[in-house]
């Protein structure tokens, strides 16, 4: 048989002595291969819920074990979105509760819990009631300013604030002048910087007693409670203060109108001082419910609650008007299978898609579109 000519690149006998490729390691190599897809044929496969379009499902996910959880709390889906359904699920295995949502997404601790045309408030951490009302009536002011959060009624009246105690501020005016204060409001350090560049991707990490920010030009890092400020704005980093702080501290960094926290409520890209006006209403909808095949099973009205919102920001003073968003109420699957539900406004628009999947008393519920 006539050997190939292999270029001399791929060739080990260039320069070398001759060198073969180990048959015994080949045949091995394909023993495993072979052996490695037999095991797979063998041994079950995780009962997760399969793709049904190929799209990752990057919305709320609830996951229940014999009752409804009351907290609501969302999650990532992690690209689960139904189960193969039962032949003969219909409408009627379906039922739809309260909606569940934050005040306002990723910043306010507070939840709202709507049904049956009222809206209730609440501080989940300690299931106090801020309002109660109905939802024609709930209409809010909510600020966010270097972490202190405030919520007024539709009659300018403060019905909620929290500001949580600071272990660490550092505080940089837009002409450089800045200072480090601790959680008794005494001046750590003080001192002229350059002026205050645009806090371009400020950064926020925690993991356990380790933290590290980093916020127009200045960096915070910790380990084990003991603490280190350096300017990095320079061509030479420059320590400003160290000491102790406890173990699991609450920092904020600001700069003009802009900061950064480090707590309770962590913001990874940086905010601005906010004020809100939201205002809520209920709007009929409906719900159009299928099979994991897309054939209707049937549809089904109910209601929506719709948020209003206009942002405020202290910094140039402009105003944003949003979209309207919508909450979803709460979808509940009493028999096994899987069922996809596509959930319209007023005006028919959809407003999100997602699944409801039961395994025994395993159920979720996933959502494809966000609820914000």
């Amino acid at each position: 048989m006539r050997r190939q000519r292999v270029p001399a690149y791929f060739r080990s006998d260039v320069g070398h002595a001759p060198h073969r490729f180990p048959s015994g390691t080949l045949l091995v190599s394909v023993s495993l291969l072979v052996g490695g897809m037999r095991l797979a044929d063998v041994l079950p496969m995780p009962s997760l819920p399969r793709f049904l379009a190929g799209k990752p499902v990057t919305a709320a996910v609830w996951e229940r074990k014999g009752t409804a959880n009351a907290s609501g709390a969302a999650g990532s889906a992690n690209g689960l979105t139904a189960q193969i359904s039962e032949p003969d699920l219909s409408v009627q295995d379906i039922s739809y509760g309260a909606t569940r949502a934050p005040l306002w997404p990723g910043v306010s601790v507070l939840e709202t819990v709507a049904d049956d045309g009222r809206i209730t408030v609440v501080d989940p951490r300690s299931r106090a009631k801020i309002w109660d009302g109905p939802i024609r009536d709930a209409h809010f002011e909510y600020t966010y300013i270097s972490a202190r959060q405030t919520l007024k009624d539709s009659a300018g009246r403060v019905i909620w604030s929290d500001a949580p105690k600071l272990d660490l501020v550092f505080d940089r005016q837009i002409d450089g002048n800045s200072r480090l204060t601790d959680n008794t409001g005494r001046v750590l350090w003080s001192g002229m910087l350059a002026p205050a560049p645009m806090p371009s991707a400020p950064r926020a990490s925690r993991r356990g007693t380790t933290y590290t920010m980093n916020f127009s030009g200045v960096r915070i890092s910790g380990v084990n409670g003991y603490c280190t400020v350096v300017n990095d704005s320079g061509e030479n980093p420059e320590v400003l203060w160290s000491g102790t702080l406890p173990p699991r501290p609450l920092l904020l960094m600001r700069a003009s109108h802009r900061f950064l926290f480090c707590g309770r409520v962590p913001s990874a890209l940086g905010r601005q001082d906010q004020s809100l006006t939201i205002r809520f209403s209920r709007e009929p909808g409906s719900v159009t419910i299928r099979d994991t095949q897309s054939q209707v099973l049937g549809k089904r009205s109910l209601d929506l609650l719709k948020m209003d919102t206009r942002i405020k920001n202290r910094e140039g003073g402009g105003q944003v008007i949003l979209p309207p968003q919508y909450q979803i109420p709460y979808g509940r699957l009493h028999r096994s299978g899987s069922v996809l539900v596509t959930y319209h406004d007023r005006a028919g628009q959809v407003v999100q898609k997602g699944s409801l999947v039961r395994d025994g008393s395993h159920f979720r519920a996933n959502s494809t579109a966000a609820l914000w």
